[in-house]
């Protein structure tokens, strides 16, 4: 671990970065793998941070995936990433008792989707309809919450198009 001067130091500040190293298993010399700057901002894997970023990740090539949430709860419980925009409070996550994949605002699921594949959109649970139970679906109770859009924002004769096929 390394304590180092970030930028040339004023009389009466000395702004720093926190460099945490380790050795690879058969290596011979230590390697970078988080720093911490002066303004709090985290970089892992990186020898500099990008301070448009609070904390940023790049992932060596050997590895499948850059970061890993696991929740080792009970049903119900799941592991969540949440996100404070002004006032709004939003939730990712997954749910242990229908292993799927949700989202909520402010304590409520606008979306989910299945342990089937299923995309849902506002509501939790598949609706058969005609026999099917369609990959995407959208439910309300008003015509905004169940309605589906598809416009085309071109100054153009150009339409949007549904396109049914069968092969």
């Amino acid at each position: 671990i390394s304590a180092t001067s970030a930028f040339t130091s004023g009389a009466d500040d000395k702004p720093g970065n926190l460099i945490f190293y380790t050795t690879a298993d058969g290596g011979t010399s230590p390697t970078e793998r988080l720093r911490i700057d002066s303004n709090g901002n985290i970089g892992v894997n990186q020898t500099s941070v990008n301070s448009s970023r609070k904390v940023e990740i790049t992932q060596p090539s050997s590895y499948t995936s850059a970061l890993r949430i696991n929740s080792a709860g009970s049903a119900g419980n799941g592991a969540y990433v949440e996100f404070f925009v002004g006032s709004a409070n939003y939730k990712v996550g997954g749910d242990h008792s229908t292993n799927a994949l949700l989202f909520q605002k402010d304590g409520t699921e606008y979306m989910r989707h299945d342990s089937s594949g299923r995309l849902l959109i506002g509501h939790t649970s598949s609706i058969n309809t005609g026999g099917l139970d369609s990959q995407v679906q959208v439910v309300g109770t008003d015509t905004e919450k169940s309605s589906l859009c598809l416009a085309r924002f071109v100054n153009d004769s150009g339409e949007p198009f549904l396109i049914f096929a069968k092969s």
